[in-house]
């Protein structure tokens, strides 16, 4: 095994370019998956509460299962690179990224909350129909 594992460590220093592109279709695979999705919001929520100097109670788990109801309830998907795709939201914004703060919404619904806030967002999408007025 530890020869196999030599080989292994030196054909990827011979080839690191190679090695690159693998980790680049690797991850793009992963980050496509309930848990990568999931990994990716707790990175992106660590690395901003470690920036403010606090912490965060979210875990990989409770992530998934965020996702996996949001998917379960519709309109949202897992693919990266659509309007629909999971992301992360604060309900109140300066809140943090803690559990009684996050959820998931789409990603268009996500950068429209950078204009608007929740109840006139809901509001205007019952205008159109989006949704039914006593869903607000």
């Amino acid at each position: 095994m530890k020869e196999h594992t030599a080989k292994v460590l030196e054909w990827k220093r011979a080839n690191p370019e190679k090695v690159k592109a693998h980790n680049r279709i690797y991850a793009k695979k992963y980050n496509q998956t309930i848990r990568g999705r999931a990994n990716v919001f707790l990175q992106r929520a660590k690395f901003v509460m470690t920036k403010k100097g606090e912490t965060t109670d979210l875990t990989v788990e409770f992530l998934m299962e965020l996702i996996q109801t949001a998917i379960e309830s519709g309109g949202i998907s897992i693919y990266t690179g659509r309007p629909d795709s999971a992301s992360m939201d604060q309900i109140i914004p300066q809140g943090g990224y803690t559990r009684d703060n996050v959820r998931i919404v789409p990603h268009w619904y996500n950068q429209a909350k950078h204009i608007f806030d929740d109840k006139s967002l809901l509001s205007a999408m019952a205008q159109y129909g989006f949704v039914r007025p006593n869903d607000l």
